[in-house]
């Protein structure tokens, strides 16, 4: 899993590097009058892949990004997200593997070693390619949130949107507090009023 974790994080290094390689910005190099191609920023970029909106790119950072050229930002934002969105996996799942390793109480050990089988087993909740904004959603909120969404979260928290005052019993380990609720308040919130949950 280290080894994984870490061919990821040079995944994201080339990934990124090509990202600031395509969209880049006309600018100058402050206090020295040179004039030279600016850095977006990446978040900034996977801002507006996951909001399908790449022409903000070009509004507010005059990338004049053509069409060949947003389709590659595309590919490799969605490149990116997902293999930041499995590192956080991992690294989640390491931490499970040092807390079981360090801990005594039978039923603990039990809880945490059907949450590591549970992690181990987990498949992304993306379809690569995913056109629809809500697809790129979850990649969002779970690289935000640092965790894999799984299927089964995904599941409850639309369960819960389609009836928001229903209450729901999960498992120890589901992700009710860390994966469900931010779902949850992300499809809830409409620009407007604020979302409340309680735990």
């Amino acid at each position: 899993l280290v080894q994984l974790k870490v061919a990821l994080e040079e995944t994201e290094e080339v990934l990124t590097r090509a990202l600031n390689n395509v969209v880049r910005r006309p600018g100058q190099v402050p206090a020295s009058g040179v004039t030279a191609d600016l850095g977006v920023p990446v978040a900034a970029i996977l801002g507006a892949w996951e909001n399908d909106d790449m022409a903000r790119l070009n509004d507010e950072y005059e990338c004049a990004l053509r069409p060949p050229e947003v389709r590659e930002v595309e590919v490799l934002s969605e490149q990116l997200d997902v293999s930041v969105c499995w590192r956080y996996h991992i690294e989640s799942t390491l931490t499970k593997l040092d807390a079981l390793i360090a801990c005594t109480h039978p039923c603990e050990r039990q809880a945490l070693v059907e949450a590591v089988h549970g992690m181990l087993g987990e498949a992304l909740c993306y379809r690569a390619g995913a056109t629809a904004p809500a697809g790129r959603k979850i990649l969002a909120i779970s690289r935000a949130n640092h965790f894999l969404g799984r299927r089964k979260q995904v599941d409850i928290a639309n369960l819960l949107l389609k009836n928001p005052n229903q209450a729901m019993q999960a498992p120890l380990g589901m992700g009710k507090s860390s994966v469900i609720v931010p779902l949850l308040v992300d499809g809830l919130s409409d620009g407007v009023r604020c979302a409340w949950t309680m735990c």
